[in-house]
């Protein structure tokens, strides 16, 4: 359905929201541009009395979710690019598909997409400096969609650096599948920003008649601001590798820690099965004739009291424990 409709005529603009705008207002517009969320067949056969559009053109619109990518076609260019969520576990990808004319910017989307209403608000406020031309209307969305990129980055970021902190404090199992699915988050935010900023490199560069030369220098700006996501990005892979790393450490230490205590114990313990096994034998011992049966029993109790405790100090004065 139509969500939005902006039409630039004789330097005033006219908003439409949910409502399709005639062709009569569409037809001698400098600048128009139309959002639809969930477009149908019907809202489509409104768009081929703007600009013929290609059959691979609407297959693209109608199917989710591809690669960012750019195409030009003989009376518009297709661009496909994506918003981002992140859910608190994994980057959510919404695809905003655009037809790109010279007068005119469409845009397709199958839900809500935040950055496109802050882009419409933005119209609303300052529509002028807005349409000036189709170029500088798809600055303005693309810009809004980057944009969106760096507070769901900064969540990213508080993700890394709180499974980092419980790596040191408290490493479990949780704590390396948290791992695992901040590296696929990661991966998955760099599928989709590297293509996008070849198509803004794309934007920027190719001189298509659709867009003026002098709107182009604006895509640079974009250009740079993913720069900045992709190295943030590379730099949090590399310390989700860190903690992995750290992980398996912590993991190894506390292994080897458990292993020693074990150690000790059972190096302990052996003397003491050698004394216990020693007065076990069915013979007489000398101890008998000094303190009895029952005061040879008492003896051995002492006599492994006393082994245990300079074997337990001797441990320690070496820092086993």
């Amino acid at each position: 359905m139509l969500s939005f409709a902006l039409v630039e005529q004789n330097g005033g603009f006219s908003v439409f929201e949910k409502t399709l705008p005639s062709l009569e207002e569409l037809s001698g517009s400098k600048a128009v541009w139309i959002d639809f969320e969930k477009p149908s067949k019907g809202e489509i056969e409104f768009v081929q009395g703007i600009v013929k559009l290609h059959p691979l053109t609407v297959s693209d619109i109608f199917d989710n979710i591809k690669r960012p990518k750019a195409q030009v076609f003989s009376d518009y260019i297709f661009l496909i690019m994506h918003d981002v969520e992140f859910d608190g576990v994994r980057i959510v990808p919404t695809e905003v598909d655009f037809v790109v004319g010279k007068n005119f910017v469409l845009s397709f989307h199958s839900k809500s997409v935040n950055s496109i209403k802050k882009a419409m608000d933005f119209v609303v406020k300052d529509g002028h400096s807005f349409a000036k031309d189709s170029g500088r209307i798809l600055h303005n969305i693309v810009n809004s969609i980057v944009d969106n990129y760096f507070p769901v980055l900064d969540k990213v970021s508080e993700s890394v650096e709180s499974v980092e902190a419980e790596v040191f404090s408290n490493a479990t199992t949780k704590t390396l599948n948290k791992l695992f699915k901040l590296k696929k988050t990661l991966a998955s935010f760099r599928r989709i920003e590297v293509p996008q900023r070849e198509v803004v490199n794309f934007l920027y560069h190719h001189e298509n008649g659709f867009i003026k030369k002098e709107t182009t220098l604006y895509f640079r700006d974009i250009y740079d601001n993913l720069l900045i996501v992709s190295e943030f990005v590379d730099t949090s892979r590399e310390l989700i590798s860190d903690a992995f790393d750290a992980y398996l450490s912590v993991i190894s230490n506390r292994l080897n820690e458990i292993m020693k205590v074990l150690t000790i114990i059972s190096t302990i313990i052996l003397p003491l099965t050698l004394i216990v096994g020693f007065y076990g034998m069915n013979v007489s011992f000398l101890e008998y004739d000094f303190f009895g049966e029952r005061g040879a029993y008492f003896f051995a109790i002492f006599l492994m009291l006393v082994v245990a405790v300079i074997m337990a100090a001797w441990f320690k004065k070496r820092d086993w424990f």
